[in-house]
């Protein structure tokens, strides 16, 4: 069995490639990232292939000649909600996804890629699928266009396997790498560890 994952040095993709080294010892297992929002000491204990390529820009056929995975987790993504050139972020994200739509189509290999609670905008109370879309910010915006590319896809290849998780608050290990952009939870946790009193916004009336 091949599984490729795209961003696989980030916080999550990194957790997903030794997770499925584990669970899957004799996979061929391939990451792909350019260590622009990764972190390469997220991958100690890695022994796949390493692809060091941005996907917006890589040329698919000639880096593997036509040969497909069975299985793709699309995890790639420039992740800074505060990075300010729109038009990098737009690009990277919605093109990347975009040529890889285009280089699987033929074998119509299962995809599962990353999307984001950032596609609800903000607002309050809980978000449920089907709620209108309102992106705040570059990211989220890039978010919501590959929903679109995949539904879009979906309708003209209704038996491929396509889907998009919407991940709100995540934390965990390997998010260190992150700093400002890490989670809650991360820095709370970092401030306690320290000995400090975790900080919050005003009185502490938010739940998560």
């Amino acid at each position: 069995m091949s599984i490729w994952v795209t961003g696989g040095a980030g916080f999550i993709g990194s957790n997903l490639v030794l997770a499925l080294q584990e669970e899957y010892p004799s996979a061929a297992i391939t990451v792909l990232d350019d260590i622009r929002s990764g972190f390469f000491p997220n991958l100690e204990g890695y022994r796949g292939d390493f692809v060091a390529a941005d996907i917006s820009r890589l040329d698919w056929q000639g880096q593997f000649k036509g040969k497909r995975p069975d299985a793709m987790f699309h995890l790639a993504s420039i992740t800074d909600t505060t990075l300010l050139d729109q038009k990098v972020q737009t690009y990277d994200n919605v093109e990347g996804f975009r040529r890889l739509l285009e280089y699987l189509r033929p074998a119509k290999t299962p995809i599962v890629y990353a999307s984001s609670a950032a596609t609800y905008g903000i607002r309050a109370g809980v978000n449920r699928i089907g709620d209108p879309l309102a992106p705040a910010n570059a990211y989220a915006f890039s978010k919501v266009q590959l929903e679109n590319l995949a539904r879009e896809i979906r309708r003209e290849e209704p038996s491929w396997q396509i889907a998009g998780l919407r991940y709100f608050n995540v934390y965990g290990p390997r998010e260190g790498h992150k700093g400002v952009p890490a989670s809650m939870a991360w820095h709370l946790a970092g401030q306690m560890l320290l000995g400090k009193r975790p900080r919050i916004f005003k009185h502490g009336e938010q739940k998560r």
